[in-house]
């Protein structure tokens, strides 16, 4: 049976040098020119360039490299309870007050260039533990012109009683190759399979739950468009819509701007609004149990998919797979 917290003898032999709580480690796919991608990481896996410590940087297939996450990161709700899991200093300051569990770092470390590990725990408001996580964080190629990030975590219920959550992943991707933001397009594969932020024709980025991850939502936003399910409107990503709702709004639940429910398709670049995507899990555990969940980002010109997603274009593209509703 997996356990929660890797020894520390264990710990000490596979891993490299032990790193300040609070900081940010650099992961590299070791690819020199189009496709190389490298990532500060923090321990808890937030990364982006809302703090000058946390960006990433890849460069597609014919640009320059360049730095297209705004943020990325976990935020964890149960009931009325939540905590941003992120070491991004403006995300932890208001507007996103009011968090009443709390992040309990445990260790961060270097396993190589491309891998870091992780220890932390997520205590309620008495300082109580409620759950421990393992994370590995690794980034490497993924061919021609593509750069893959993959984030696993094992998380375990240590409250001693049953525990339900949601841990909702939020991408802001601002994709500036084309030099505008603001014209980014969200969209599903034809398989529903797949969540998609894409821009050019020439970049592309994705991010996956993994095959037939349960209990998953997705949603692609698009600022100020409210979903056929009624209100609220999306945001700009990096706001507090979901966070002062406790979780993901239903209306937004496996819902793509301009397209509709369950639906394949794009957004569209007009009219010009800021985009965003997302993941979002529901999950139960009982009283020493433990799940993985795993998000893959890849940024690239393709990606791991059927070629229908190529009949949405390319460019940077978030991506997920979920079972159906």
């Amino acid at each position: 049976m997996r356990r929660f917290l890797l020894p520390a003898v264990v710990t000490a032999a596979i891993l490299g040098p032990v790193v300040g709580l609070g900081d940010v480690l650099n992961i590299d796919n070791g690819v020199v020119g189009a496709g190389h991608l490298d990532v500060n990481v923090d321990e808890f896996g937030s990364y982006g360039n809302f703090s000058a410590a946390h960006v990433d940087n890849f460069q597609p297939t014919g640009a320059a490299s360049g730095q297209p996450t705004f943020t990325a990161g976990f935020r964890l709700f149960s009931g009325q309870d939540r905590v941003i899991l992120s070491d991004i200093p403006l995300w932890n300051a208001p507007p996103w007050g009011g968090a009443t569990w709390t992040r309990a770092p445990i260790f961060f470390g270097q396993n190589n260039a491309s891998t870091v590990t992780s220890v932390f725990r997520v205590n309620n408001a008495a300082g109580a533990s409620m759950l421990g996580f393992n994370l590995t964080q690794v980034a490497s190629a993924g061919g021609p012109g593509v750069g893959i990030l993959d984030q696993t975590y094992e998380i375990f219920n240590i409250s001693g009683s049953p525990l339900a959550f949601q841990m909702n992943r939020v991408l802001d991707a601002d994709l500036m190759w084309d030099g505008d933001f603001a014209n980014d397009q969200v969209a599903a594969s034809n398989g529903l399979d797949w969540v998609i932020q894409h821009d050019s024709p020439t970049q592309a980025m994705a991010m996956t739950a993994g095959p037939g991850a349960p209990n998953t939502f997705y949603w692609g936003g698009k600022n100020t468009v409210v979903p056929g399910g009624g209100p609220p409107a999306y945001g700009f990503g990096t706001d507090i819509i979901v966070w002062n709702n406790f979780g993901l709004p239903t209306s937004w639940e496996n819902h793509i701007a301009h397209v509709g429910y369950n639906t394949p398709g794009s957004s569209g670049p007009v009219p010009v609004q800021d985009g965003h995507i997302g993941l979002d899990w529901r999950l139960s555990l009982a009283a020493g149990q433990m799940t993985t969940l795993t998000v893959r980002t890849v940024y690239g010109d393709s990606v791991p998919e059927p070629a229908t997603l190529l009949a949405l274009g390319t460019g940077l593209i978030v991506l997920i797979r979920r079972r159906r509703r």
